[in-house]
């Protein structure tokens, strides 16, 4: 049984790297002793220049998870802005009422944590591998033995890796389909695996964020259809992407490919 279920990688920890609360309970002992060292060292001794630049605490605050994102839309850039105003409702709270502030700041502030949202409010990503690590630990593979000759072999197949890795060569989606078959495993079991691609989905906002969706939708009329120039471009949508599999599951079925 797996005990975190999400694990936290380093696109999620960036996110929590911006505040501490170490750092906003002791802002006020940071500031005192700064300024006892300013009068001693440039009002009192004069050990140091009065107007030498003073040295920055670099303490992390709630201003400093206010940072801008910006992402690319199709014609305009848009800046996304976290706004976090909790910590200082909290502060005037706790004047009137019993507040632990200190076990508060144990906790993000904000309505979901940072390890699953980003600042403009879009699910992460997580990293999916890290469950599949955690599988394959529980069973012992021999790498070195041959499962093309057992009987009951099955193969899974990452469509997707699989797609990706044609990116050049057919002139037309039925010779790709053609060249896709002939890469796959001669077996009597293949699962064919892709992702799906659903529009409020954390793969979808992902992409949206960092703008990578660009590519214009495709419209595949065919097996004799021809097939893009920037097939690379072409499948960075993920409309273009599902056409292309409906595809290639029917003519899995023209020519008996028993692989969906």
């Amino acid at each position: 049984m797996l005990r975190r279920p999400v694990v936290e990688s380093s696109d999620l920890a960036e996110a929590n790297q911006h505040i501490t609360h170490d750092d906003l309970l002791k802002v006020e002992d940071v500031g005192k002793k700064s300024f006892k060292e300013f009068v001693d060292t440039r009002l009192k001794d004069k050990t140091t220049r009065f107007h030498k630049p003073l040295t920055k605490t670099k303490l992390k605050t709630v201003g400093s998870v206010s940072k801008s994102t910006q992402i690319k839309s199709v014609k305009n850039v848009v800046k996304i802005k976290a706004e976090r105003n909790i910590f200082g409702q909290l502060l005037v709270l706790s004047q009137e009422y019993q507040i632990d502030i200190e076990k508060v700041l144990k906790y993000p502030l904000s309505p979901v944590p940072w390890s699953l949202s980003s600042p403009g409010g879009l699910p992460l990503k997580i990293n999916k591998a890290t469950l599949l690590h955690k599988l394959e630990n529980k069973f012992n593979v021999f790498e070195s033995q041959d499962f093309s000759r057992q009987p009951y072999t099955a193969y899974i197949i990452d469509g997707n890796v699989l797609l990706h890795c044609l990116s050049s060569g057919p002139d037309t989606f039925k010779d790709f389909a053609k060249q896709a078959f002939r890469s796959l495993p001669q077996t009597t079991s293949v699962h064919f695996v892709t992702d799906t691609y659903k529009p409020h989905s954390k793969k979808s906002c992902e992409c949206l964020r960092s703008g990578a969706s660009t590519a214009k939708s495709y419209i595949l009329q065919g097996s004799a259809t021809k097939v893009p120039k920037n097939f690379k471009e072409f499948l960075s949508n993920d409309g273009n992407k599902k056409v292309l599999i409906s595809f290639l599951h029917a003519e899995g079925q023209v020519v008996h490919m028993p692989i969906f």
